[in-house]
């Protein structure tokens, strides 16, 4: 009965490290080459927040099955909005930022002004910066949040195998 307990405890205690992880890569890279995140990639940092919170709360053992649930609803918002930002990349490369601000540029931008060191953005979505092994920082999101989606769904499989266990 420990066991299963015991591995969705670990399988959140990873899902949130990865995220901490993956946030600090992002701050550190974009500080060392001098990139200003844009405001999907500010999205994304804040997405990666929320599932490293999520999954935190997780690991302490608290409601298994409704956390993982939620952390694979934010994961999935992630990968939709990472998705979005490899599709500008690719697709729309000259796509300019003009008129009105969306709610979600607004959002950034008040983040921004409140927490600049994590949350200011000043790039453009449609420029590749930074790239490894011909993929984009976005892309590489892409499949994190892709990884992070498919850890949530194990999860919620290891939380009804611990309910069933501690039912027989």
């Amino acid at each position: 009965m420990e066991h299963s307990a015991g591995r969705y405890r670990v399988l959140f205690g990873a899902a949130s490290g990865v995220s901490i992880v993956l946030i600090v890569s992002a701050i550190l890279i974009a500080n060392a080459l001098r990139i200003e995140p844009c405001p999907l990639c500010i999205l994304q940092r804040m997405v990666y927040m929320l599932v490293a919170l999520l999954a935190a709360i997780g690991a302490v053992g608290v409601a298994c099955k409704i956390i993982a649930a939620l952390m694979h609803i934010v994961a999935d918002i992630g990968l939709f909005v990472a998705g979005y930002q490899v599709w500008i990349q690719e697709f729309r490369p000259n796509i300019t930022c003009g008129g009105r601000p969306t709610w979600w540029e607004n959002f950034v931008d008040w983040a921004g002004n409140k927490l600049p060191s994590l949350f200011a953005s000043g790039g453009q979505c449609a420029d590749i910066s930074w790239s490894l092994f011909g993929l984009s920082m976005a892309a590489w999101s892409t499949l994190a949040f892709l990884g992070l989606s498919a850890l949530s769904l194990y999860i919620i499989a290891s939380c009804v195998e611990s309910d069933q266990v501690k039912a027989a």
